[in-house]
């Protein structure tokens, strides 16, 4: 089946097609009414070198350290335990922590992606400063207790905190997506099988009909007509001669003439003579 005989049995169904592509239309305003919008915030955190006695610029002394020690307090705020904290502080606990990696490059910049989802934007704001509270103040504990001097502390900065919540419809046009496709299958689909019911059902109420007027089918074939007997005369050369039906004509002449023979007709004579011509025309030669 090509797509211009599809396009043509859509069309013709458009009895079901319709209702059905209404109803997907309807069930999808539906659905996406009852989807509540996600909002995303956004924010990152950067690790920088001691400054030893404030001289030393630290944002030219990066090195490789500093992104395993991003990677690590990243690992310590992910713990399901810190995220039990967000949530009992009334915070949200889908919040995720990434350190960049490449293992093209040597020296990678020691930062920390944070994001936030959920579906309240003032939840998203605060959970998302909470986090990069908690992640400058895990880098100082982490410090103190391994007994390190101040002087020498791993410094972290707040690079990127959003001020605002973003609204995220992907999971609505998802879904929404989702429920048009299977409503358009559908209709589609159910167009198909009536289109193939129909079609047998023409075939089984033609089959139950049989042969219509005019058909030759079944018809008894023709006879040839009884015509006259070619009788082949031996010898090359020779020419056929006609037999005809003789023995029915002497019968019927017989019958006619009460009961006597029937004079032989020429074809007859001809017919007994062509043996003695024949022994002739062999003697001749």
């Amino acid at each position: 089946m090509d797509l211009l005989t599809a396009v043509k049995i859509i069309f013709r169904r458009w009895a079901v097609v319709l209702p059905v592509l209404l109803l997907t239309v309807a069930a999808a305003f539906l659905i996406s009414t009852r989807i509540s919008p996600t909002y995303s915030a956004r924010g990152s955190v950067v690790f920088l070198p001691p400054s030893e006695g404030g001289a030393a610029n630290p944002w030219s002394g990066f090195n490789p350290a500093l992104q395993t020690t991003a990677t690590l307090i990243g690992q310590v705020l992910d713990a399901d335990d810190q995220r039990q904290a967000f949530l009992d502080e009334g915070l949200s606990g889908e919040y995720r922590i990434v350190a960049p990696y490449d293992p093209t490059r040597a020296v990678l910049a020691p930062t920390l992606e944070l994001s936030v989802d959920t579906t309240d934007p003032e939840v998203a704001l605060a959970t998302i400063r909470e986090l990069v509270t908690r992640i400058q103040t895990e880098l100082e504990d982490q410090q103190e207790d391994s007994g390190a001097s101040e002087d020498t502390w791993i410094q972290s900065r707040a690079l990127t905190v959003a001020d605002q919540a973003v609204e995220q419809n992907t999971a609505r046009y998802r879904v929404l997506a989702i429920v048009v496709l299977l409503g358009g299958a559908a209709a589609v689909s159910l167009a198909f099988v009536l289109e193939s019911f129909d079609a047998g059902r023409r075939r089984r109420l033609e089959e139950a009909a049989g042969p219509g007027e005019g058909d030759d089918e079944g018809a008894p074939e023709e006879s040839e007509p009884a015509g006259d007997t070619m009788l082949p005369v031996a010898g090359p050369g020779r020419p056929r001669v006609r037999a005809e039906p003789v023995a029915a004509q002497g019968r019927s002449a017989g019958s006619g003439n009460g009961g006597q023979a029937a004079e032989p007709s020429e074809a007859e004579e001809t017919a007994r003579s062509l043996p003695e011509r024949t022994r002739a025309t062999r003697a001749r030669r």
